[in-house]
């Protein structure tokens, strides 16, 4: 049975011996984000919000979408069984891309005045 998103972070968490507030500091979120993924009150988190715990918690996101009952890419699988996955995966990646530019683009804007 598939685990809950915020129960696989908390276990790995403990595991770990890592308070709410150190993991938090860690990933760059506030205690009150990490405290809502845990419980569940958090819905949908960013993609990126969970590439950075999973960082943190030293899990590999296959692993992880494996605890919580998504699907994960198998290096056996055929590349048309992989695809669906991998697009999933990818998709996730593109918008932490994008947001990351916008991010570097608005520093360089405000550090670079002509």
């Amino acid at each position: 049975m598939a685990k809950s998103l915020g129960t696989v972070l908390k276990r790995a968490r403990e595991k770990r011996g890592l308070s709410v507030t150190a993991l938090a500091r860690q990933a760059g979120l506030s205690t009150t984000q990490l405290s809502e993924l845990e419980s569940g009150v958090a819905k949908e988190p960013r993609f990126s919000t969970i590439a950075r715990l999973a960082y943190c918690l030293d899990l590999s996101l296959n692993a992880l979408a494996a605890d919580v009952g998504l699907p994960t890419i198998n290096a056996a699988q055929t590349p048309e069984a992989a695809m669906g996955p991998a697009l999933h995966l990818a998709h996730g990646l593109r918008k932490y891309l994008a947001a990351a530019l916008k991010l570097v683009d608005k520093f360089l804007r405000e550090h670079t005045a002509a």
